[in-house]
């Protein structure tokens, strides 16, 4: 992010799911389960080469006639630029995750984790010319540390940005969790205290509106897990720099 520039972003998502992997990864039937959620995300350039920001889940989760409010995976990060060249840049992210809150905090369903989540990601952007002057990559590699008794977390994420014509972007990404062990053999229910693995694909098309704004629609798809949930979901978005 540009010295002294803001970017926020605030998304409402809807998640959609009757049926989960096991900790064998076979597909199995649940009750139908639904998430909405609010996640507001800033930040803000410090300096040329230090980036600050955070994020939330603001969500109501639904199965079976049972519904929970909460507040879900709080982030606080850092963003330091480690190299540039020309249009390629390499930075590091370390990141805080705390622990989410509900109304009823030890009941089901419930969006997020327990547990207290410390994150190192190395960051890779490039500037590409494939449709336009406008394209890029971007890919993500990094390892969270969780407490609770829950096993560390590989991710992996990777996105190019094309845009076909002006003012239009598409940006299709692949996603993926990995459970570094797995010790957690107990029936699967519907929150994030387990040792699971996602790969997850998604498809974001954007539009640039005046004065550095624009909106945008995402459909996602949970593609294969383990100890995790099926389903899709659909996320519509506004963004503003300032």
């Amino acid at each position: 992010m540009e010295e002294g520039k803001t970017l926020a972003i605030t998304q409402l998502t809807h998640f959609n799911s009757n049926s989960y992997w096991d900790g064998n990864g076979q597909r199995r039937p649940q009750d139908r389960y639904t998430k909405w959620e609010v996640q507001p995300y800033i930040e803000h350039g410090l300096t040329q080469k230090l980036t600050v920001g955070g994020s939330m889940y603001l969500q109501q989760a639904s199965q079976s006639d049972e519904k929970n409010r909460g507040i879900a995976d709080p982030e606080l990060f850092l963003r330091m630029n480690l190299w540039q060249s020309g249009p390629r840049l390499i930075s590091l992210q370390p990141l805080l995750k705390l622990p989410s809150r509900f109304e009823h905090n030890d009941s089901l369903p419930r969006g997020g984790s327990k547990s207290t989540d410390l994150e190192v990601s190395l960051l890779y952007g490039e500037s590409l010319e494939l449709l336009s002057n406008r394209d890029y990559m971007d890919v993500r590699l990094g390892y969270r540390h969780r407490n609770q008794d829950l096993n560390g977390q590989y991710k992996m994420d990777a996105a190019i940005g094309i845009s076909p014509w002006e003012g239009w972007q598409l940006i299709p990404a692949v996603r993926a969790v990995l459970a570094a062990d797995k010790n957690d053999n107990a029936a699967f229910s519907q929150s994030g205290d387990y040792d699971y693995n996602l790969l997850k694909a998604e498809l974001t098309v954007a539009y640039q509106l005046p004065n550095d704004q624009w909106v945008q629609a995402t459909y996602f798809d949970h593609l294969s897990g383990i100890q995790t949930g099926d389903g899709n979901g659909i996320a519509i978005g506004y963004a503003v720099r300032f």
